[in-house]
């Protein structure tokens, strides 16, 4: 029922279909892409999105309603090499500002949607069966995926990295999903063209059991033990920084530091911990490893030693993901990585799936076709180490593009939103306390909330070495304050491997509609893989009964915020069938 048209003549048309592929994948959408006009067929596609310039009525279906995305000159602003600045588009109807960073203007029509927040000129606006978009999504968020930002910024730090303090003029656009914002724009056009064809628009739900957004938990081991020598002594400066002048409470905070370091949890990875942090929510979690040493930062413990297989018994015995964190060197060097994930493989008796460079090092393309190399399903490398934020504009798992083949990598990228190293860089957030945890958990909640507002997937980083059970620093505190939030906002909280396996089986799965008659739908379940599974159906607002009917499957349905969701079990694939009838007011 809807078409996604390309002209095979367009300017960077495989990366074009990459993105919108990307977006249609995220939304969960039934969708053609074709590249061809007579391709087009009347009854069969009912909605058509365009890149480009505008279709004309006579080359498209009739009664069909079109979505046209303007494409800017993309390739003559990267022959410039110029960082560009982020605007940003508003509309009365929303409280979200979206960024964007190229626009073209080519049809203004009746009814404003959202305009330009500084120019207040009218970017997205749309007629009867027409809507047209002003803003290039598609580049915006092919510059975005593939750090074409790192290409045209040469900076990097001691360990050759790419901060996000090294933007200037772009710098702001890291505070937003913007493609998350993109997915959220598409289905709502794609939502006002289904009603306007009077049909509903049917989608598969992002999350399982209906969850509203993700948290993914991850923890680089980088050491077992909680303490150091320097650790303790900053600790035990900051104290006096603090103004702590009651005598009695800085007797009881250095007896609690006294208490970690006899404690057995601080010299042993506090796993234990961290799992009943995590189980009390009902939520899993990733711990990666090195498994190579190559350079002076790599960590120091050896895993094949007692203690540590001790270690990997006690995460396989609560099912817990065990990762690849691959060495300092392993970004650049290549072969490195997938001698590592052997090594690994065997030390644990398990395959790992997935993990995330040490350092956060990345090196475009190298550690792309390092991971590829390796045989990893997943990546999560790619975060800031000095603050929060989108490297990549995005929350949802996404394959990054290989420039060279023109086609998606194999694996998965998971990107990093938040880490707590990248709190403790500010001197004021080394140790943190009760007069200190507030302003910095305000900013937090403001990624938080702005991901699931976009119903994404926040990742987490937390190195084990910054918990022990008497919380001395309270970064135990502030890693639970985050899965609080998530659990008591419907989150879904999860291992890498869990999102993985999850992402990919609704991925593959199809959910094809067919229009038999008038308000009557027949949506075909293929290549579904769950136990469980949920769509959604999105129907007119004067549409507000519906029957459903099941073939090779059970199911049940509730109506919430006027559109039904659907829970699917005892699939059938191949042979699960739905027939919706919508009973019109």
């Amino acid at each position: 029922m809807i078409a996604a048209y390309l002209n095979p003549a367009t300017p960077f048309y495989k990366e074009s279909e990459y993105v919108i592929r990307i977006l249609f994948e995220i939304i969960g959408v039934d969708f053609e892409l074709v590249n061809r006009l007579d391709s087009l067929k009347v009854g069969r596609h009912k909605i058509i999105v365009s890149y480009g310039e505008p279709l004309s009525k006579s080359s498209l279906p009739k009664g069909c309603f079109q979505i046209n995305i303007a494409q800017f000159d993309y390739e003559a602003f990267l022959r410039k090499n110029e960082e560009p600045s982020p605007q940003f588009l508003i509309n009365d109807n929303s409280n979200q500002s979206i960024p964007y960073l190229f626009s073209n203007a080519y049809l203004s029509l009746n009814e404003e949607l959202w305009k330009d927040e500084e120019t207040g000129h009218v970017l997205i606006s749309s007629k009867k069966n027409h809507i047209s978009c002003d803003v290039d999504l598609i580049s915006t968020a092919f510059y975005l995926l593939t750090l074409e930002n790192e290409t045209i910024i040469n900076k990097r730090d001691s360990h050759n990295r790419f901060l996000r303090k090294f933007a200037s003029n772009s710098e702001p656009i890291y505070n937003f999903g913007a493609v998350d914002s993109y997915c959220f724009l598409l289905t709502s056009f794609l939502r006002k063209a289904a009603h306007a064809q009077n049909i509903p628009l049917i989608h598969k739900a992002l999350w399982p059991e209906n969850y509203q957004f993700a948290l993914c938990l991850t923890h680089d081991i980088d050491r077992l033990n909680t303490w150091t020598f320097t650790k303790v002594k900053s600790y035990i400066i900051s104290l006096f920084q603090r103004g702590l002048v009651n005598p009695l409470l800085l007797i009881y905070r250095l007896l609690k530091l006294v208490f970690s370091l006899f404690n057995w949890e601080s010299w042993l990875g506090n796993f234990e911990m961290i799992l009943k942090i995590e189980k009390r929510y009902g939520f899993n979690s990733s711990f990666y490893f090195v498994a190579g040493k190559h350079h002076e930062l790599d960590p120091v413990y050896d895993l094949n030693s007692r203690t540590m297989q001790n270690r990997f018994k006690y995460l396989k015995e609560h099912e817990t993901e065990i990762g690849l964190h691959g060495s300092f060197q392993s970004s650049e060097e290549y072969g490195y990585l997938k001698t590592e994930k052997q090594v690994l493989t065997e030390l644990t008796n398990q395959e790992p799936v997935g993990g995330r460079q040490h350092f956060l090092r990345f090196t475009k393309p190298q550690t792309l076709l390092n991971i590829e190399e390796a045989g990893l399903a997943y990546d999560s490398t790619l975060g800031f180490s000095d603050a929060f934020g989108f490297r990549c504009g995005i929350s949802f798992p996404f394959r990054p593009y290989n420039t060279e083949t023109e086609k998606p990598y194999s694996f998965y990228e998971f990107p990093l939103h938040i880490m707590e190293s990248a709190i403790q860089k500010n001197a004021n957030y080394r140790f943190l306390h009760k007069n200190n945890i507030e302003p910095i958990w305000k900013e937090v909640q403001v990624l938080l909330r702005q991901i699931k507002s976009f119903d994404g997937c926040v990742n987490v980083l937390w190195h084990n070495s910054d918990f022990d059970r008497f919380d001395i620093s309270w970064y135990a505190k502030f890693y639970e304050n985050i899965l609080h939030w998530v659990y008591a906002n419907n989150g879904w909280g999860c291992s890498g491997r869990e999102l993985l396996s999850w992402w990919k089986k609704r991925a593959e799965s199809k959910i094809n509609t067919v229009l038999v008659n008038g308000h009557e739908f027949q949506i075909n379940l293929q290549q579904i893989e769950f136990d469980d599974f949920s769509i959604i159906i999105d129907p007119p607002k004067d549409w507000p009964n519906c029957n459903i009917e099941y073939e090779e499957c059970t199911g049940q349905f509730e109506v919430r915020d006027g559109k039904v969701y659907v829970t699917l079990k005892d699939i059938v694939a191949g042979k699960a069938k739905i027939r919706l009838a919508i009973e019109k007011n």
